[in-house]
């Protein structure tokens, strides 16, 4: 017994796949997924992207705050750093001394 089978290669038809109700029901939920519901892609990225700013200025405003803090403990532990402070930031004198504040000019 001799059987020839005579294989030919399956020809790939678009029809049957947009015609298959289970590839058009899961292109549907991806859609719906991506753009249409609540939580949509463009929603997560901007979501991400606000997150990490917010890190950024976060740990901006732990350092400054550490800044802050030995800045503070200088002022209260050394005498002259806070006589320092006293005459720079609030223009403060001793007797019989004159201050002279020079500012330059706005532009």
């Amino acid at each position: 017994m001799n059987f020839l089978v005579e294989i030919r290669p399956m020809k790939f038809s678009w029809k049957k796949v947009i015609r298959n109700k289970y590839v058009v029901a899961i292109f549907a939920f991806l859609i719906w997924i991506t753009f249409i519901n609540d939580i949509d892609l463009p929603f997560i990225l901007k979501s991400k992207a606000e997150l990490r700013d917010m890190e950024e200025r976060l740990e901006y405003y732990q350092k400054e705050n550490e800044l802050i803090k030995e800045s503070l403990d200088d002022l209260t532990t050394n005498k002259a750093s806070l006589e320092k402070f006293a005459r720079e930031q609030y223009y403060m004198r001793k007797r019989n001394e004159d201050v002279f504040v020079i500012r330059e000019k706005d532009n």
